[in-house]
């Protein structure tokens, strides 16, 4: 198991090298957008194999949605450069995301009123954003709304599924924060640092989901992020 392990983090290096040398050598030829928009992505994608590597079949649907935003993250990159309007491919890119994360953690989240106030501060403030959003989000009104309720399903749906790590509620909501830091510069005002937030929030909220579902799962040892009632529960040395 270990020299597999081991031959398949070298093959994933491998591969990494290859991409970036790819990137750069056709970015040359076509835009420098090109190369912005692919390693964007590549944290992503990199979590995504890191998750087949430890979950194996487990995560299938969860890396489904990694995929489905690496495409998001994709087509929002492009927007200046192609032609059509690629935020609402984007959007739709990531509304698949946010079904095949809420496919994910709803396999695994039980009723457990302690997870309420947490699920409730979502709530109230995607709402409140959300209502700020809308009144200067135009024609997008409708798609926009939409993608916003599936946003805060997925966060709430995540930290239902904590039973062991907070790391997977914590992801939600960081999650919750990203998009709507996005939103709030899209239509409502630019903020100074905004493309920096945004991303980092975004690769955080990735990080989280992703390590606090295979911990879930039982794919990793975590015990820094157990729930405190998970805490409570485990035997005493």
């Amino acid at each position: 198991m270990h020299a597999q392990r081991e031959r398949t983090v070298k093959l994933m290096l491998l591969a990494l090298f290859i991409a970036f040398a790819v990137i750069q050598l056709v970015g040359e030829l076509v835009d420098p957008v090109f190369i912005i928009a692919m390693v964007k992505i590549m944290p992503v994608l990199v979590l995504g194999v890191f998750l087949v590597m430890m979950g194996g079949r487990k995560v299938t649907t969860l890396v489904l949605g990694f995929i489905a935003s690496a495409t998001g993250d994709v087509l929002l990159a492009l927007e200046p450069v192609l032609k059509g309007n690629m935020f609402i491919f984007g959007l739709l890119a990531f509304l698949l995301a946010h079904i095949f994360f809420i496919i994910t953690f709803a396999r695994i989240a039980k009723w457990n009123p302690k997870r309420i106030p947490a699920a409730v501060g979502v709530l109230l403030f995607a709402g409140l954003l959300l209502s700020q959003v809308l009144q200067q989000a135009g024609g997008l009104k409708l798609p926009v709304a939409i993608y916003g309720l599936f946003l805060v399903s997925m966060a709430i749906s995540a930290i239902f599924a904590v039973q062991k790590s907070v790391l997977l509620g914590i992801g939600g909501a960081i999650f919750v924060s990203s998009d709507g830091s996005l939103a709030w510069n899209r239509f409502v005002g630019q903020f100074a640092g905004s493309g920096f937030v945004i991303m980092a929030t975004y690769y955080v909220a990735q990080l989280l989901l992703a390590r606090g579902f295979l911990f879930e799962i039982g794919a990793v040892k975590d015990q820094w992020s157990a729930a405190p009632e998970a805490v409570a529960d485990a035997p005493q040395a």
